[in-house]
């Protein structure tokens, strides 16, 4: 867990966003929802592929999805 953690810490200028999905709050992870802004494609998966969690096969697969911010004039801070 803390090479993860240190994972997503040491790529916080391109992983904004990330945690685990669960049911509800008291179930175990069920999956994780990242939020990247990469320069391509090819960079968003490298992200994901290099984490890990995904070498060492605890997420063995991922879904690539493209965002549209509702509110574009919010800001993650």
């Amino acid at each position: 867990m803390q090479a993860h953690l240190d994972y997503l810490a040491e790529n916080d200028q391109e992983i904004l966003v990330a945690g685990s999905l669960r049911e509800s709050p008291s179930n175990s992870p069920t999956g994780a929802l990242w939020i990247i802004e990469a320069e391509s494609e090819s960079r968003a998966m490298q992200l994901v592929e290099r984490d890990p969690f995904f070498r060492k096969g605890l997420r063995n697969n991922y879904e690539l999805l493209y965002w549209s911010k509702a509110f574009p004039h919010l800001v993650i801070v």
